[in-house]
């Protein structure tokens, strides 16, 4: 079963029996599927080809009130990748595509209601992405800054979010195929999402 597979089926699990059940209001507990695009670091794609690849993933908050929530998802993107050599063999053991899988946590600020009660948020999370290309895979510290709106309905909660994801530590150097210490990868990504969970008390 492919991961994506598997992703699709616990989200559909998870998130469809709830439903409309909480009604209209921001969630104390939340769990929801996120779609968007991330852009991928330069040093993995091609310079002729397109840095952006579709994003899937999974997604829970738990809001202390209406200002301060811990968040969490994990999520995954396919790109396009670099054509490299492995070791000193010929460069035909070579694929076309790199994965990034991103599990993060962190805590999240939500600002008063604005229009339809919307509200803006601002997120700082770590966690780790593993990257996986040319039958590699390299795992790297992560450090994400997002902002976007989340706005409550009956039905649920849908939100968007611009994230800047940096990393920190070692990475794979795919042009000397080896591991080095002090350089970094970063990304951006667009993702919407949707999901469900209880109401917060005073609601």
């Amino acid at each position: 079963m492919g991961i994506r597979v598997f992703f699709a089926i616990v989200a559909m699990v998870l998130v469809i029996p709830a439903g409309a059940a909480a009604g209209e209001g921001e969630r104390r507990g939340e769990i929801g599927i996120q779609v968007g695009v991330r852009w991928a670091d330069d040093d993995i794609v091609p310079e002729d080809r397109s840095r952006a690849g579709g994003v899937f993933g999974i997604a829970g908050a738990y809001a202390f009130n209406t200002r301060w929530a811990l968040i969490g998802d994990l999520t995954i993107s396919t790109h396009d990748s670099r054509l490299f050599c492995v070791g000193t063999d010929s460069c035909s053991a070579l694929t076309p595509e790199a994965e990034h899988h991103v599990l993060r946590a962190g805590i999240e600020r939500r600002f008063k209601p604005g229009p339809k009660n919307g509200r803006w948020v601002l997120g700082l999370a770590t966690g780790i992405v593993d990257i996986r290309w040319n039958g590699f895979r390299v795992h790297h510290g992560l450090l994400s800054l997002g902002f976007g709106r989340r706005m409550p309905t009956k039905a649920g909660v849908f939100r968007w979010d611009i994230r800047l994801e940096p990393t920190f530590g070692e990475r794979f150097d795919p042009d000397l195929s080896e591991v080095v210490e002090g350089a970094h990868l970063s990304s951006i990504a667009v993702i919407v999402g949707w999901g469900v969970g209880s109401r917060l008390p005073s609601q």
